[in-house]
C-alpha cells in the first residue's frame, strides 16, 4: 500500500499471507483446536460473519450456509472465493467510500 507520494506504508499483504500459511501449517494443532471450538459453540445453522476472514479457512471449516466474510486484502479475499466458494467475500476501501482520514496498520 502506498500513500498519494508513493511512499510505502501499511503491510504488505501478500507477504504477510504467505506468511500467516507457514504460521498456520506450523501450528496446525492449535488452528484445528479453534475450528472445533468454534464448530461447538456455534450451531450449524446460523448466520456467520468473520472479519479478518484472510483466505476463508474458518469459514470453511464451520461449513454454515449464510456465511460472509471480510478482509481488507483484495488478494486474500479472490483466494478465500476460489477455494471457499460458498460464502461471500467482502472488502472496504476508505479512499472510495468517503474515509477523511486514513490510519496506518503496524
Amino acid at each position: 500500500i502506498t500513500d498519494p507520494n508513493g511512499k510505502q506504508i501499511g503491510y504488505d499483504f501478500k507477504k504477510k499471507a504467505e506468511e500467516r500459511n507457514y504460521w498456520r501449517k506450523r501450528n496446525k494443532f492449535y488452528y484445528d483446536s479453534l475450528e472445533n471450538l468454534f464448530k461447538n459453540l456455534i450451531p450449524k445453522n446460523s448466520s456467520v460473519l468473520e472479519v479478518g476472514c484472510a483466505d476463508g479457512d474458518t469459514l470453511k471449516a464451520l461449513g454454515n450456509k449464510d456465511a460472509a466474510g471480510f478482509d481488507y486484502s483484495r488478494d486474500q479475499r479472490r483466494r478465500a472465493q476460489g477455494r471457499r466458494g460458498h460464502a461471500i467475500y467482502h472488502g472496504w476501501n476508505a479512499r472510495r467510500h468517503g474515509a477523511s482520514r486514513t490510519v496506518s496498520i503496524e
